[in-house]
């Protein structure tokens, strides 16, 4: 009921406006327009939460399971809110039900919803959306890389490369695409949430720079 009052808050107008803009600048300026209204009701709301210990965070991705406040706040919020854009709406939604999952203990479907939040946004960045198919995350991520819409240097490419294999992994053995070897934690799909949002992070902030 809390989601469905703070989605009344956002005004479409704009974010239909910011979908069809060119220029970043005022694509930026009519997305914050859109959600002006939503992130004053979400901070009052993330205020009570954090005074009643209620362990889950308003974000425009959807109740997101609270961190530690340095994740948080340099991790998750800044992400959540690139990918409020509307060119990734179909990550931000797939997030969303990803949060869905965490907090009604579908960890295995959590880590499916992972991987194609991962895989979706992939497509987009390479101009692929819709494609799917054997090992399509790692032919969507050699396609960054050689388009250079992922940074690749001998520092951060082992990094992501390590990222990318850690979550197409867990997906081959606790997520519900496969028949799963163990079932799924909290604790696994925590630290594959952490994990996807480091590299849509790197993801984005590559994406923003060009």
């Amino acid at each position: 009921m809390l989601t469905r009052l703070a989605q009344a808050y956002i005004d479409n107008d704009y974010l239909e406006i910011a979908e069809g803009e060119a220029n970043n600048e005022i694509k930026i300026e009519n997305i914050n327009k859109g959600y002006e209204y939503f992130d004053y009701l979400s901070d009052c709301l993330n205020h009570i939460f954090e005074q009643f210990s209620v362990n889950v965070r308003i974000t425009r991705s959807g109740l997101m399971p609270r961190q530690d406040e340095v994740v948080s706040n340099d991790i998750y919020l800044p992400t959540l809110k690139m990918l409020s854009d509307p060119r990734w709406r179909p990550v931000s939604d797939e997030i969303g039900l990803m949060f869905i999952d965490y907090q009604e203990g579908s960890f295995s479907e959590f880590i499916t919803k992972a991987h194609t939040s991962i895989q979706r946004f992939l497509q987009i960045l390479v101009g692929e959306e819709g494609k799917s198919g054997r090992g399509e995350v790692a032919k969507l991520f050699a396609k960054a890389k050689r388009d250079q819409a992922i940074s690749s240097n001998r520092f951060t490419e082992p990094i992501i490369n390590v990222l990318q294999s850690f979550v197409v992994s867990e997906r081959a053995t606790n997520s519900t695409a496969k028949p799963a070897i163990k079932p799924a934690s909290s604790s696994d799909a925590l630290l594959v949430m952490n994990v996807v949002m480091v590299f849509l992070q790197h993801c984005l902030q590559d994406a923003k720079s060009t």
